[in-house]
């Protein structure tokens, strides 16, 4: 089968940055400080905590799912980033 996984993983990371970019974003409107080019692991941490801040049960759901999809889709870049480069460790 001839499976181009540079596709997937192009993909994927074009998913998992524009949802970097959207927390950022979600992190700035509600009052926490933000960079465009700098500070992203810090903005995942105010998600955190905005989550766990969050009163209103409909928006702190819609955050929660915006982190596990940010999670899921990072898990799936960085294995399909793996998986692009087993076949070529085991060719003879």
């Amino acid at each position: 089968m001839n499976f181009n996984f540079f596709n997937v993983v192009v993909f994927f990371a074009i998913v998992v940055n524009g949802l970097w970019y959207y927390i950022k974003y979600i992190v700035k409107q509600n009052g926490y400080e933000s960079h465009l080019f700098w500070g992203h692991f810090g903005d995942i941490q105010n998600l955190h905590s905005l989550v766990n801040k969050e009163q209103d049960a409909t928006k702190k759901s819609k955050l929660q799912n915006l982190l596990y999809a940010f999670y899921i889709t990072l898990f799936l870049t960085i294995t399909s980033f793996i998986a692009s480069f087993v076949p070529t460790v085991f060719i003879r």
